[in-house]
């Protein structure tokens, strides 16, 4: 799907490439709400576009397959500029989701990124809201763990401990009880579960705890090619995160 240029030396490389983020949970499935698609004028060049303000430290060459003529950007946090893209119509929302009109099979672009950029807005109620159905198992999680009142690095650290004791699984063994979520039967019972599983369950642990989350997906860049001389992204490597 993607070819991203950077040396596995380069200490600024990206390990994870965004896509979109959401901001709310219903059933099992993750919403982008009031984060409706607003245009982006580009430069007069005709190919660059800002999306922040704040001055560029670094920067990452990306290529991307593009089907159907449309193509929602992979780029590294804080990319504050995207340039080399002769997009017919560049789209934004508030959650840092960018989409793109253009022409052909494959694209280059650059994506220069400032590290301590914020792109997206600043969170509101929805980043704290925990589905009723998933309450009262990610209440009872987040006292078990001391989260409430924590500094957010703390409270991170924790969670990150507590996942420590799960595994990773992209199978399940039973079926989910009809009487519990997939999530509450994840956090209590299996114990594993796939990246949107840890994803997800991060996600409503934080905001369980006071602290504002959003679920993010996109890619994790961690195939290296000599030959090619970039990091291969495949569609093995789609990835979920808090």
């Amino acid at each position: 799907l993607l070819r991203v240029y950077a040396a596995p030396t380069d200490p600024q490389r990206p390990h994870l490439l965004h896509r979109a983020s959401y901001n709310t949970y219903v059933d099992t499935t993750w919403l982008a709400r009031s984060a409706a698609m607003q245009d982006v004028e580009p430069e007069s060049d005709g190919l660059s576009w800002r999306l922040g303000s704040a001055p560029p430290e670094s920067s990452t060459r990306v290529a991307a397959r593009i089907e159907r003529s449309r193509l929602l950007l992979a780029l590294p946090s804080g990319t504050v500029r995207v340039t080399g893209l002769p997009a017919r119509v560049l789209k934004r929302n508030a959650l840092g989701a960018v989409h793109a009109e253009l022409p052909g099979d494959w694209i280059q672009y650059e994506a220069e990124v400032a590290r301590a950029a914020e792109l997206s807005r600043a969170p509101g109620a929805e980043e704290l809201a925990v589905p009723v159905n998933e309450r009262a198992v990610f209440a009872a999680v987040a006292e078990e763990l001391g989260l409430r009142g924590l500094p957010f690095e703390a409270a991170r650290r924790r969670i990150e401990e507590h996942f420590r004791a799960f595994h990773y699984a992209t199978w399940r063994e039973q079926r989910v009880p009809t009487d519990v979520t997939p999530l509450a039967d994840f956090m209590r019972a299996s114990r594993a579960g796939h990246c949107e599983y840890f994803a997800a369950a991060t996600t409503l642990l934080l905001r369980a705890a006071g602290i504002p989350a959003r679920y993010a997906t996109g890619f994790a860049v961690m195939e290296y090619s000599a030959l090619e001389g970039a990091w291969v992204v495949r569609a093995r490597h789609a990835h979920a995160w808090s």
